[in-house]
């Protein structure tokens, strides 16, 4: 029975195969495959015809950096955005602002007042300060997907963020990506209005148990494009999943 690469669909040779690893590498594209629990199949007549249901191929998204060798592959993408820019530039007035107005305000004021009025400051320059901090990383951060044979070390950095994991990769058996919607929160904390749609990549382990990797990821070509290289590189069968992104039609 013959295997076939799942990017380029060209048919592996002999020479590809490395036993000893139990890795595979196409000479026609580079693909990596761990071959591990891997099961070799024959085209069936349908999907030969293209009546069966598949997931179109997903070129690499424009940003999305990736390193492959025999051991491991890494998928890297920067967070910076216009968005931090606009909001760099606001807390750069929100400070001038609260520096130059609201400080000498309150030390002109009675002092009887003065503890209301520290407490609304503090909570003020907060505010300030978290925004800040959120502009910095789309900045300088950088968010690394690395996966082995192993596990799947998801980090955030160089400043510090949340979700940054390693999560075992023996007991997975399928990746899917789901759609989500988002709210934004209002100065009262209250959220208002969608801000729009993100996506979030997940796997199943063999109970069935949903295991989050990643979340808020900006567009849905760098969530199945995550799928469909984590899939290969674990080799794990891509099966359809309820609700999940991937339209198996002939679109994405």
């Amino acid at each position: 029975m013959q295997l076939h690469c799942e990017v380029c669909q060209a048919p592996l040779r002999a020479e590809d195969v490395r036993f000893d690893l139990a890795l595979a590498k196409c000479h026609v594209c580079g693909a990596v495959y761990d071959l591990v629990g891997r099961k070799a199949r024959m085209p069936t007549t349908e999907s030969q015809h293209g009546l069966a249901p598949h997931r179109p191929r997903v070129a690499r998204p424009t940003g999305l950096r990736e390193e492959e060798n025999d051991q491991y592959t890494v998928l890297s993408w920067r967070w910076f955005g216009l968005n931090h820019v606009f909001t760099a530039l606001f807390c750069a007035a929100f400070f001038t602002i609260s520096c130059t107005v609201m400080v000498p305000s309150v030390v002109d004021a009675p002092l009887a007042v003065w503890p209301f009025l520290l407490l609304f400051l503090s909570l003020h320059l907060g505010v300030g300060a978290l925004l800040t901090y959120w502009a910095l990383a789309g900045f300088l951060n950088t968010t690394r997907v690395r996966v082995n044979r192993g596990e799947i070390t998801i980090n955030h950095g160089p400043l510090p963020w949340p979700g940054n994991r390693t999560v075992p990769a023996q007991g997975l058996t399928q990746l899917y990506c789901l759609k989500e919607w988002s709210r934004k929160p209002d100065i009262f904390g209250l959220s208002y209005g969608y801000r729009g749609p993100s996506f979030s990549l997940l796997a199943l382990d063999q109970q069935g148990n949903k295991v989050k990797l990643l979340s808020r990821i900006k567009n849905k070509e760098t969530a199945l494009y995550l799928e469909l290289v984590l899939e290969r590189r674990l080799g794990i069968e891509d099966s359809p999943v309820a609700g999940e992104l991937a339209d198996r039609t002939g679109g994405a």
